[in-house]
């Protein structure tokens, strides 16, 4: 199973509360939370991995939220708002989540990640982050695959 360390990442955004990495060749985000991230952490740390993803010409964001506890409502509705839609159209459409350890977190992401798969996106929560990225690393592939088969005359 590859871990994030096999790979060459670049440090996009860092802060006490969140880290945003982008994998050039992967063409994937990943932030890890390292306590509660909320308001303008939060904000910039997502931010910072959209315009990452949008550089990379990105599909994929692995997000490990072990360690934040929930998010704030008002950051879930700008996430919802401003963050998500933005990020979309720059071209994520494969997102692996590392759930939050407590059950409030957990719902809250649960949540969030069940509207983005009626929206068409290829989602899956995990509990570490090895497995996540290798089935990230997959979604991804299959994405393009699909892609280049839809562009083809």
């Amino acid at each position: 199973m590859q871990k994030p360390s096999d790979y060459h990442k670049t440090v996009v955004h860092q802060s006490p509360t969140i880290t945003v990495w982008g994998y050039p060749s992967l063409r994937i985000v990943h932030h890890q939370m390292h306590g509660a991230c909320s308001g303008e952490d939060f904000r910039n740390g997502l931010l910072a991995g959209s315009r990452i993803l949008r550089q990379l010409s990105g599909r994929g964001w692995l997000s490990d939220d072990r360690a934040n506890p929930i998010v704030q409502f008002e950051d879930e509705q700008w996430a919802q708002r401003v963050w998500f839609p933005n990020t979309r159209a720059a071209g994520w459409d494969c997102w692996a989540v590392v759930k939050p350890e407590t059950l409030v977190g957990d719902l809250s992401i649960t949540r969030f990640v069940e509207s983005c798969e009626r929206m068409g996106m290829a989602t899956k929560c995990f509990g570490n982050v090895e497995p996540a990225l290798e089935w990230l690393i997959q979604a991804v592939a299959i994405k393009d695959a699909e892609k280049k088969r839809s562009v083809r005359p």
